[in-house]
């Protein structure tokens, strides 16, 4: 939790104050413009929107959740996302991706292999 309040705060010069009773009231904003320019998901390799659902804390981890409306189970060939997530502030960053369609694939990434793709 302290990485990305660095990476909130330094990136948009705000005091978010994670996971306190202080925390910033808009901070999902924030969270959601931020994972917006980190994350690439792509869907038969074109690039597809996604909605910022929210987030929770569990200790001292942030667990943030996106959905892709709308795929069609029918025509998918492939998911591929792109996570850069603290990569530019702190390079051993790890983040760990659940991919969840019918059945929850997970990846970690780092800085350099920071792709995962799910072909069908």
């Amino acid at each position: 939790i302290d990485d990305i309040e660095k990476t909130l705060n330094t990136r948009y010069g705000i005091n978010s104050k994670l996971a306190t009773k202080n925390q910033l009231e808009n901070i999902d904003t924030y969270i959601s413009k931020y994972l917006k320019h980190c994350i690439v998901i792509k869907i038969n390799n074109k690039v597809v929107d996604y909605t910022f659902l929210g987030k929770e804390y569990d200790n001292d981890v942030m667990k943030c959740y996106i959905e892709i409306p709308k795929i069609n189970k029918k025509h998918l060939k492939s998911i591929e996302i792109t996570n850069n997530v603290m990569f530019e502030m702190f390079t051993d960053q790890q983040n760990l991706v659940h991919i969840k369609i019918d059945d929850t694939k997970s990846f970690i990434l780092t800085k350099y292999n920071n792709k995962a793709m799910l072909k069908f």
